[in-house]
């Protein structure tokens, strides 16, 4: 369980972080019109992400070879994991706010999406199951298969 709590903190502040994916700033590109739900929820959850940011710098990917640099952070998650907790859980909150407004805020989205598979499997002559994108909640089932209408 330390192991797999490790890797996804590190792997989360990856996403979350500046000088990772950044993922704050993408979603205020993205949606344009949750500029300010999206500044508030970061602001939420800043300190959080910085105690993670240094587990993930510290401990968990770039292990410093400090002994008591290297273990601190640990002792700053456990003694936070409850805020720690929490702040994930707000993140999630507005990812799947966000998740559920993304046809809105690129309605090509899809397609696009649909034509790097078609152009990948071109390329490597291949076949993609689009089930998995699907099960995935990458690609809509109606983007494939239409939507049915009774």
């Amino acid at each position: 369980m330390e192991t797999v709590r490790t890797a996804a903190l590190a792997w989360f502040s990856t996403v979350a972080d500046k000088s990772g994916l950044n993922i704050f700033d993408l979603w205020l590109r993205m949606f344009p019109r949750y500029q300010r739900r999206i500044t508030i929820f970061r602001r939420a959850i800043q300190s959080q992400l910085d105690k993670i940011r240094s587990f993930r710098n510290n401990t968990a990917f770039h292990a410093n070879p400090t002994f008591a640099e290297f273990f601190a952070p640990r002792v700053v998650v456990m003694d936070d994991r409850e805020e720690i907790a929490a702040a994930l859980k707000k993140f999630l909150k507005l990812a799947v706010f966000l998740l559920r407004r993304e046809h809105w805020a690129d309605p090509d989205l899809q397609s696009r999406m649909l034509g790097r598979i078609l152009d990948a499997e071109l390329t490597k002559n291949c076949r993609i199951n689009r089930a998995f994108f699907i099960d995935a909640h990458i690609i809509d089932r109606h983007v494939i298969f239409g939507v049915q209408r009774l």
